[in-house]
């Protein structure tokens, strides 16, 4: 017998920590059904949204409350990642790639045994399908204990998979398991890996995801979704700049420079009403007076003059994310000739504020937590009275705090910079402008 889906449904209600709203409220975006189309599970992210169960594999690897939120979780991390489109999941090796890191992460943000065991009793501790799992006594706040079975590169994978010993990507797992794997060998993997999958979740699913695995370490430091890794010092090296990427972001600098008053003065051509001695063609008072007798000395009329017009430096917040990391090179070539509208301190951003002299951006310099985190640029605001802000980024920041929207200097208007692909649905709520950047090779 198998268990109906509304028992699923209060199985996976149970296990909740109590004050996780956010995975309540996400759980309810979602239908859930059977079907044995899919090998584990997958989650359908079309309208309606729709997570899908294998009976069998639920009956078989589910029988606790915290195995199926493992399973809930790994898909809808899936979903997260899948939606960057940072990641082509074509080949059994890169299915496995994309699996390593998922599982780490998770086991990492819920490490207590009745977790973990969902992959250990999946997976082998001795062969290649240990980088799905831990280690044998592994304990992420002492992992003195862990019984490390493989060796080589694969033991150093596995090390930085599962402790805080070294940082690992998805290109990384993949190019190291292209070299182990044999495709004929038939793997578990978590999930719908078929070419066909859906990867156009809604905005709403992407947020409710984003909240819950916000607070997760960070394993790609090209993901530039979570809460980042230690920062570090940067540096790229600039070419010449993509012509029509530079255009846009000088173009979105200058509005936002030429936009209302500020303290530098420009100059600037302007038409003032002045008197002529002579008749001029708008002076229409002059006109009629002639025609009934009456002379004028003085004629009306405008005169275009140059004058010195206070505007201000834009202030520029240039997300630096791991996700980033394809277009940075772009945009800080593409500053040089607009810099004099541009404030001479450049708020580089990612889960924190690094504020950087103009001179060392354009040595290709900066410093990043690889995560994204939009609301240290509010507070940064705010605390500066910005009023001129231009942010680049491909969107991917978070969900802005209101009670920092309400703290934001008044009429205030963001100028945002979206890259190709972006997500704007996250900075809505910042009134202002949307600038969209060309594609790279454009």
């Amino acid at each position: 017998m198998y268990e109906s889906i509304e028992s699923l449904k209060w199985r996976i209600a149970n296990v909740f920590p109590s004050n996780d709203l956010a995975l309540d409220h996400l759980l309810g975006m979602f239908k859930m059904a059977y079907s044995d189309k899919v090998e584990t599970a997958a989650a359908k992210t079309g309208l309606p949204p729709v997570l899908l169960f294998n009976k069998k594999f639920v009956k078989k690897f589910c029988k606790t409350d915290e195995h199926l939120l493992m399973l809930v979780m790994h898909e809808m991390y899936h979903i997260l990642l899948g939606h960057t489109r940072l990641f082509v999941r074509v080949t059994q090796a890169q299915n496995f790639a994309f699996d390593a890191i998922i599982n780490s992460m998770i086991c990492k943000s819920m490490s207590d045994y009745d977790y973990t065991s969902f992959f250990s009793q999946l997976y082998a501790d001795d062969g290649l399908t240990a980088l799905l799992r831990p280690p044998k006594s592994w304990n992420p706040e002492n992992d003195s204990q862990a019984a490390w079975k493989l060796k080589g590169d694969l033991l150093e994978a596995h090390k930085a998979l599962y402790t805080s010993d070294g940082d690992i990507t998805y290109k990384d797992i993949f190019e190291l398991v292209s070299n182990e794997i044999d495709e004929n060998i038939e793997i578990i993997l978590i999930g719908d890996h078929s070419e066909d999958g859906d990867e156009n979740p809604s905005s709403q699913i992407i947020d409710a995801i984003a909240k819950i695995v916000a607070k997760w370490p960070a394993m790609d430091k090209t993901q530039g979704r979570d809460m980042g890794m230690n920062a570090a010092m940067q540096e790229i090296l600039l070419e010449a700049p993509n012509k029509k990427i530079a255009n846009i972001i000088q173009k979105a600098i200058r509005y936002a420079a030429l936009t209302n008053e500020g303290t530098v003065n420009r100059k600037a051509l302007i038409e003032s009403d002045t008197m002529f001695p002579y008749p001029t063609l708008p002076d229409r008072k002059a006109t009629v007076m002639k025609s009934i007798g009456q002379s004028t000395l003085f004629y009306k009329g405008r005169i275009e003059r140059m004058i010195n017009k206070p505007v201000g430096r834009a202030h520029l917040y240039l997300d630096v994310s791991g996700s980033m990391d394809m277009i940075l090179e772009k945009i800080f070539s593409g500053l040089l000739p607009i810099r004099q509208l541009i404030h001479p301190i450049v708020h580089i951003f990612s889960t924190e504020i690094y504020d950087y002299p103009l001179n060392k951006i354009f040595k290709g310099q900066y410093k990043s937590t690889f995560g994204t985190d939009i609301n240290c640029v509010l507070e940064h605001i705010i605390k500066n009275k910005v009023k001129k802000p231009v942010i680049i980024t491909d969107g991917y920041v978070g969900e802005p705090s209101q009670l920092l929207i309400s703290k934001l200097p008044r009429k205030i208007k963001f100028v945002k910079v979206i890259t190709e692909d972006g997500f704007e649905h996250e900075m809505q709520s910042l009134s202002g402008p949307v600038f969209l950047l060309p594609s790279i090779g454009e």
